[in-house]
C-alpha cells in the first residue's frame, strides 16, 4: 500500500496458515504467504509491529492466549514481553460458530531485522503463543500487522 502511515511509508501484514496451539508455547514463522493469503508480505527490515491477530478455526476449550514475539525460531530472544508473562488476552468466542473465534493482541514496538541473530530470518517475525486449556484442536491462522 502506499500513502502516508503516520510516518511509515507501508502498512502490511505477515502471515502463518493452520497453526496447532497448546498449553506450551509455539514458535510460529510469520512471514509473507501469497499461497494462503495474498495479502500477505515479507516483515520488512525495519518496522513497527502493530498487533498480532488469532483467527481461531477451531477454539477446542481455550479462553485466553499468551504471546511474546522473537527474533529467532527457538524463541530465545524476545523482542516484546518476556517468556515469564508474556501478552495475556482473552479470546473472544465466535458469534455463529461458537467453535470459532479470535483475538487481538496490541504490540506497538519497533523492530529493526538483525541478522547476527542465530535462527533469525530476513522477512520473518516468530510470535511465540499458548492458549490456556486445549485438547490438541486449538487451530488458528496468526497475522503480525506492521508499518513499514
Amino acid at each position: 500500500m502506499s500513502g502516508n502511515y503516520g510516518g511509515w511509508g507501508s502498512v502490511g501484514y505477515s502471515y502463518k496458515h493452520d497453526v496447532t496451539l497448546s498449553t506450551s508455547y509455539t514458535v510460529i514463522a510469520c512471514t509473507g504467504d501469497s499461497t494462503n493469503s495474498r495479502g500477505s508480505s515479507n516483515i520488512p527490515m525495519a518496522s513497527n509491529i502493530q498487533s498480532v491477530e488469532f483467527e481461531f478455526t477451531a477454539r477446542d476449550s481455550g479462553t485466553k492466549v499468551t504471546i511474546y514475539l522473537a527474533r529467532d525460531s527457538a524463541g530465545d530472544v524476545p523482542i516484546s514481553a518476556d517468556t515469564t508473562s508474556g501478552a495475556v488476552v482473552d479470546i473472544q468466542q465466535g458469534l455463529a460458530t461458537a467453535a470459532k473465534g479470535g483475538a487481538t493482541v496490541p504490540v506497538g514496538i519497533d523492530y529493526m531485522h538483525d541478522d547476527s541473530v542465530t535462527n533469525s530470518t530476513k522477512g520473518t517475525i516468530y510470535v511465540v503463543a499458548k492458549v490456556t486449556s486445549s485438547s490438541g484442536s486449538t487451530k488458528a491462522n496468526v497475522r503480525v500487522n506492521w508499518r513499514g
